[in-house]
C-alpha cells in the first residue's frame, strides 16, 4: 500500500500526484493518499484507470481516498 499525505499542496498538485503514482503501480495495488478537501475534479480521471475507491472525510480538512489500481 501506498500511502501519500497531500493535505499541504494547492491544487492542481494532489490530483497529480495521485495520477502520477497511479501510473507506476500494478494492478490490484493499493493507494491510499490523504487531501484537504473533497477532489470533486478528479474523480472523473479515475474512470478506467482504478478498479474501485472510497471517499471519506475524516476530520474537517482530511479527505482520505483509497483507491485499487485497476
Amino acid at each position: 500500500m501506498l500511502k501519500l499525505d497531500l493535505r499541504e499542496m494547492e491544487p492542481p498538485q494532489p490530483m497529480i500526484a495521485i495520477m502520477s503514482a497511479l501510473e507506476g503501480m500494478a494492478p490490484g495495488a493499493e493507494l491510499v493518499a490523504l487531501l484537504p478537501r473533497k477532489p470533486v475534479y478528479l474523480l472523473p480521471h479515475l474512470e478506467g484507470k482504478v478498479s474501485s475507491y472510497t471517499l471519506e472525510e475524516k476530520e474537517e480538512g482530511c479527505w482520505e481516498l483509497r483507491l485499487i489500481k485497476g
